[in-house]
């Protein structure tokens, strides 16, 4: 069983954590562990120091490589996990060494966060969704694990692209860290609808449809010219 690990592309802040980056759900972690089980082709894309990848290997897992933009958290990892190999990689343009339709699934935690967190996230966001679904075989499936609501995630996933189910984990002690703000005394149905998506965490299950490249070209296309940025010479041609 092959599996690569790609953690973020987002910028790590040079900074050496003394703890990993735990799970913040143990039910997302059994969710996770139960769809990588043997036999799959797993690329996971995390964020930071996580121990995800060591967790999988001993599911079953019997090779990953984990990748990350920053050398820091590569350095620090090894230190932590000599037994596992570990490169530093780009996340967003990592899906380029890849074939098409290499891997069953691909597992999110954390790195689409990060990345709606950048400058040109919307172009960095498409790269990347279109390079996952490119290396994922038919019907393969992307995990991404969020802090984020479906008001924010489901404007990049829906479409002809992904079948999306969405999970939602309730936060442990939700309404003591909302505190006042979670009381939706005097406020409008947009207010309510954001203060219980903060409650939650949520699984986003996405499983690939066959579309064409031309119609993931062209929607690139119409992003340029919304953002006023020159097209790519090859943005209409077939991929």
């Amino acid at each position: 069983m092959r599996g690569i690990v790609s953690l973020s592309s987002g910028t790590w802040n040079g900074k050496t954590y003394p703890t990993t980056f735990r799970w913040i759900s143990p039910r997302m972690r059994k969710f996770c562990t139960s769809a990588a089980a043997p036999p799959v082709s797993l690329h996971l894309h995390l964020y930071g120091a996580s121990e995800l990848a060591k967790e999988l290997l001993k599911a079953g897992v019997s090779s990953v490589v984990n990748i990350d933009f920053s050398d820091v958290c590569i350095k620090e990892m090894k230190l932590r996990n000599p037994d596992l190999s570990y490169e530093v990689d780009d996340a967003v343009e990592n899906h380029k060494k890849y074939n098409d339709a290499t891997f069953d699934l691909i597992i999110d935690k954390g790195c689409i966060d990060s990345i709606l967190c950048c400058k040109d996230y919307d172009l960095k966001m498409e790269s990347l969704l279109n390079g996952m679904h490119r290396i994922l075989k038919n019907d393969g499936k992307l995990i991404i694990v969020s802090v984020g609501g479906p008001s924010v995630r489901l404007m990049h996933l829906e479409g002809p692209v992904w079948n999306v189910e969405i999970i939602k984990i309730r936060k442990k002690n939700a309404d003591f860290l909302l505190g006042d703000e979670g009381n939706p005394t005097d406020k409008d149905d947009e207010q309510v609808d954001i203060i219980e998506e903060l409650r939650h965490y949520y699984i986003y299950l996405c499983t690939k449809k066959i579309v064409s490249y031309m119609f993931l070209s062209f929607k690139k296309y119409k992003m340029c010219v919304k953002n006023q940025r020159i097209p790519p010479k090859n943005a209409l041609k077939h991929a």
